[in-house]
């Protein structure tokens, strides 16, 4: 990379890899987004985000990428932002029903999926699925599904045995091992990636 990142998002589109958003190693986050040229193994930096962000995931969906929730140094976001690559310009789309960091993110044909994540109060298992407008990419019809990802429901970050912030700058690290004694899966999730599964689901 250009620069060093943490805690960024990526996405493929063509022949083309994009990095976009994270930290710095000083812990400082990033509107930046690198697109690294497969072919001729190069890298340039594009059109920033709208917004400094690190803990955001991304997916391609007929050449846009649309990056969702993340961290932004003060706040937890819901905030959905489509990136044209044929123009080089962010917009901003349908936020997801709340702010979330951290969650597994993918898509199924024309439909995005955000599984868990965490705000700044506790970690979730709720899955978000948004129906993306067919002639506005920037409308996303989001719902909240009645079955969460299987396991244990919602816990708190005190019941985790850390503090939010604290775990944010060290960038993940476990303050208690308390989740490894949880069965998988284990509901409340987050640190986590989803990637499309055959033709109608996603492998988290």
């Amino acid at each position: 990379l250009p620069s060093g990142r943490l805690v960024l998002a990526t996405a493929v589109v063509g022949d083309f890899l994009y990095a976009i958003g994270g930290a710095e190693n000083s812990g400082n986050y990033q509107p930046t987004v690198f697109r690294y040229d497969l072919l001729s193994n190069t890298w340039i930096t594009v059109s920033p985000l709208p917004i400094t962000v690190g803990w955001c995931k991304a997916v391609e969906f007929k050449s846009k990428i649309y990056l969702a929730g993340g961290y932004t140094g003060s706040e937890v976001v819901s905030t959905v932002y489509v990136y044209d690559v044929a123009t080089d310009i962010w917009t901003s789309a349908t936020s997801m029903p709340a702010a979330r960091f951290g969650g597994a993110f993918s898509i199924s044909g024309d439909k995005l999926v955000y599984v868990g994540g965490a705000d700044l109060d506790y970690i979730y298992n709720s899955v978000f699925v948004g129906i993306i407008d067919t002639l506005n990419p920037n409308v996303i019809q989001w719902t909240t599904m009645t079955n969460p990802y299987p396991g244990t429901g919602e816990i708190s970050f005190s019941e985790y045995g850390g503090n939010p912030l604290e775990l944010i700058a060290n960038f993940g690290e476990r303050k208690s091992d308390q989740q490894e004694s949880i069965p998988y899966p284990a509901g409340t999730m987050f640190r986590f990636d989803a990637a499309p599964w055959g033709t109608d689901g996603i492998i988290v």
